[in-house]
């Protein structure tokens, strides 16, 4: 009982530093301080993702709620109200490639349903983001979304984009396209990443080709950067807002939006509930920039999945976060330009310490194959070798020496997959 009472009370303690209020209402009457000096907030419902389809439609109930509320405190301008930030895997408890159909005819419409809402309160609608094997679906989804005529001349629409998947920089140029295609101006929150040790461990489970993340914190870095020139080269369609803690990325992006003329207009800053709080404030005052607050909302009972992933950001060695305190670490290695440390890896830009998947057990066997069923460019080689045997029909009968063919009738055979689908006919 000491134990129990102990562990619940730190977990109660954690949750306040970590998450805004236990509900929508106790999150914005919290967030009134940080508000009264300059500081925006983007709310998200905590929670990982729907299991069940009862789960969705409450987490569907919960984000129409959070959006009325946060509607009652809009200012009639997207970049200085408060906005909210949705989980596509919340909508639905199968957000996978496999099941794109029936994703498609259920979640689009509830997501469509909440995009409508925002719109017509006139504040910001972020899609979080979620792991690399749905991206390809989140950009059909974004896609369609964007797509409805009723969001003209709404600018609140958002995206996240992760800097530590390699597909960071075609991703923007994409999401740019979509919204010139569409003549919409959207949104792009920039941040790391936060599923690292997921990606890289469930790829080496999986055994494919590679890593669909960087295997370097000096990489993901590099990419933060050559990400935030892209966005800021894209205003005239995208607004970009700069997710961040580390106190190098942050001068970075100040020095390029000088770069670019800008001083403290054109982009925001953002930084989570409970971390960054001095930086931001440095930040703030000296260059008079916005920045908007991520702050998540829910019961203690549901912190757990989000605290593992900040604790698992903080403590690692390579975590800004961590080093900042570590006196045994020089002002110099902190601030070290992440662009020189990767110009010196030379052609060694995989980190040699993370066996690839494929090399996950050498030298004693390699690693068997496999293949991300969610993932297209993995998966649809393999679907279209198999479609080329989708027609044929297949004849199995005894081979015995001395006998003539088998004189019974044959019985078909169906697919156990589909059952209208004859495969052939045995001869028993």
């Amino acid at each position: 009982p000491v134990v129990r009472t102990a562990v619940a009370q730190s977990m109660k303690l954690l949750g306040k530093q970590f998450v805004l209020g236990q509900s929508i209402e106790e999150g914005m009457k919290n967030a009134h301080d940080l508000e009264a000096k300059g500081y925006t907030y983007s709310y998200d419902m905590l929670g990982e993702a729907a299991r069940t389809d009862e789960d969705a439609v409450r987490y569907q109930g919960a984000y129409a709620n959070a959006i009325n509320a946060i509607a009652e405190q809009a200012k009639g301008d997207v970049r200085s109200s408060p906005g909210i930030s949705v989980k596509l895997s919340a909508l639905h408890p199968r957000y996978e490639y496999a099941h794109k159909r029936a994703v498609m005819d259920t979640l689009v419409p509830r997501a469509a349903k909440l995009v409508r809402q925002a719109a017509k309160a006139n504040i910001g609608f972020n899609i979080d983001a979620e792991e690399q094997d749905r991206l390809d679906l989140s950009l059909d989804i974004i896609e369609t979304l964007l797509s409805d005529k009723a969001l003209e001349g709404w600018e609140g629409f958002g995206v996240v984009v992760q800097a530590y998947g390699k597909r960071a920089l075609p991703v923007i140029h994409a999401l740019y396209e979509l919204a010139e295609r569409l003549d919409r101006k959207i949104m792009v929150r920039l941040v790391k990443g936060a599923y690292w040790d997921t990606e890289v461990k469930l790829a080496q489970e999986l055994g494919v080709n590679a890593f669909p993340v960087f295997t370097r914190k000096i990489n993901t870095d590099v990419s933060y950067m050559a990400c935030a020139q892209q966005l800021l080269d894209m205003r005239d369609r995208i607004y970009p807002q700069f997710a961040t803690h580390n106190a190098h990325t942050v001068a970075a992006i100040l020095e390029l939006a000088n770069d670019f003329g800008l001083h403290a207009t054109g982009y925001e800053f953002q930084r989570l509930h409970g971390m960054g709080e001095a930086l931001h404030d440095v930040v703030r005052q000296q260059h008079h920039t916005q920045c908007r607050i991520y702050a998540p909302v829910g019961s203690h009972r549901q912190l757990l999945a989000y605290l593992v992933r900040r604790l698992l950001e903080n403590g690692a060695n390579s975590s800004f976060v961590n080093q900042v305190v570590d006196e045994s670490i020089s002002p110099e290695q902190i601030t070290a330009d992440p662009v020189n440390e990767v110009l010196a890896l030379g052609a060694d830009i995989a980190n040699p310490s993370i066996r690839l998947p494929g090399a996950l057990f050498s030298p004693h066997r390699k690693n068997s194959k496999g293949y991300r069923i969610n993932e297209p460019a993995s998966i649809m080689p393999l679907l279209g070798q198999r479609e080329k045997w989708a027609e044929a029909q297949w004849i199995a009968k005894p081979m015995i020496v001395g006998h003539p063919d088998p004189e019974g009738q044959p019985r078909t055979v169906v697919s156990p997959a589909d059952p209208t689908v004859d495969v052939g006919t045995v001869y028993d």
